[in-house]
């Protein structure tokens, strides 16, 4: 009898969890164009990342978390690590193509040249204005 009334317990939890959880099962974003450009600043050269992220869902995002990975003309990594995780707050409304760029001079482990490209590039998590999450830890959606 104890083991039905844990069962039937379990049965209810589990519904109850399942209908109050809200899976986002699709991509919500998708990239438009991702460069690494070069620009001067006071005589020196600046790492910055530019791209533009496409809002595909019917809600705001307000916060993204980028994945990235940029290799030099020797196909090493230019970070302290393979890759980087650039947090990023904004907003970006359903629909809506935004651009974003990030200086990554603070990343970098040393001078590098101006021959530099991207490795690879995925959003790992986003954060919509109703504070429902998606994630992709994995890179299933990353490009390059």
């Amino acid at each position: 009898m104890k083991r039905i009334i844990v069962y039937i317990f379990m049965f209810f939890l589990l519904v109850s969890c399942k209908s109050t959880l809200k899976i986002i099962n699709f991509c919500p974003y998708v990239f438009e164009k991702a460069d690494i450009l070069f620009t001067k600043d006071l005589s020196e050269n600046v790492l910055v990342l530019s791209c533009d992220i496409k809002n595909l869902s019917d809600r705001c995002i307000k916060f993204i978390k980028i994945d990235l990975s940029v290799k030099d003309e020797n196909d090493s990594s230019v970070f302290i690590g393979d890759n980087i995780y650039l947090k990023i707050q904004t907003l970006i409304f359903p629909e809506e193509t935004k651009n974003i760029k990030i200086n990554l001079d603070e990343y970098i482990i040393e001078n590098i040249g101006t021959n530099c490209k991207i490795d690879g590039i995925f959003v790992s998590e986003v954060i919509f204005d109703d504070g429902q999450k998606w994630m992709d830890i994995f890179g299933r959606y990353s490009i390059y």
